[in-house]
């Protein structure tokens, strides 16, 4: 279950290409949670009905290397409990 909700905890992430300094990822995860916190951003966010509910940059690598290590029976599974199938009757 957790495979397939995972999708709505990732939201619209913003990702780095590999390679990048890793004090770097931390200053753009700091400067960007900074961002959602602002009092005027919340203002703003919440006039036009749109939904601030940021998790950590740590917390989604944490999900996404999870997910990622999901082994593929399980992926199948998943798979096949999300494919619509019409029904035949009895």
């Amino acid at each position: 279950m957790e495979l397939i909700y995972s999708q709505e905890i990732f939201g619209r992430p913003y990702m780095l290409p590999p390679g990048v300094p890793p004090e770097r990822v931390m200053e753009l995860r700091q400067a960007f949670m900074a961002a959602l916190r602002d009092p005027d951003m919340v203002v703003e966010a919440q006039r036009i009905g749109l939904d601030l509910e940021p998790i950590t940059g740590e917390e989604l690598q944490a999900l996404a290397e999870k997910i990622y290590a999901t082994p593929a029976a399980i992926i199948e599974q998943a798979k096949q409990a999300v494919t619509y199938k019409t029904y035949k009757g009895p």
